[in-house]
């Protein structure tokens, strides 16, 4: 039932039906007793975070983290809820360490078409990054690192 409930959940989040998706992925959870994956606490916390639920985004991104400590999307999650929260320094560290996860994921061209490997999914991970922590260069009044940044994410997004 888990399975069943987390694709529900998911197609719900995508479609702005956060409640639902929520309540969903929560039956997911449960009913999955404790072998939860990473990705439905990275779904979740997604949902969380759209719902304007930013505590429980957040520790649905921990939670993820505990789950797949090298997964980069976990990082930049984790990093836009402390931005959220003002937290800035832990944001950057958080896009740091997300920057040196990135590098373990095969080149696009070893990648496997399927929906969680698509072939240019290193480089719209790297563009989200980039984008964000330029974000955070903006609060903190950085402005040649938040454009090196933003360019990073510019050059990624036109090879997308």
């Amino acid at each position: 039932y888990a399975a069943a409930y987390d694709r529900r959940a998911e197609v719900c989040s995508n479609m702005g039906s956060l409640e639902r998706a929520l309540s969903d992925f929560d039956k997911a959870i449960k009913s999955s007793r404790g072998y939860t994956d990473a990705s439905t606490y990275m779904l979740r916390g997604d949902a969380y975070r759209r719902a304007a639920r930013f505590k429980e985004a957040l520790a649905d991104y921990e939670t993820c983290l505990l789950k797949a400590p090298k997964d980069p999307r976990s990082f930049t999650n984790r990093a836009a809820m402390f931005e959220q929260f003002g937290q800035h320094q832990k944001a950057l560290a958080d896009y740091a360490t997300a920057e040196k996860c990135l590098a373990q994921f095969a080149p696009k061209h070893l990648l496997v078409d399927t929906m969680d490997n698509m072939p240019e999914w290193k480089e719209r991970m790297a563009a989200n990054l980039y984008d964000g922590r330029a974000k955070v260069y903006d609060s903190l009044k950085q402005k040649k690192l938040a454009d090196a940044d933003r360019a990073k994410a510019k050059l990624l997004a036109k090879v997308i």
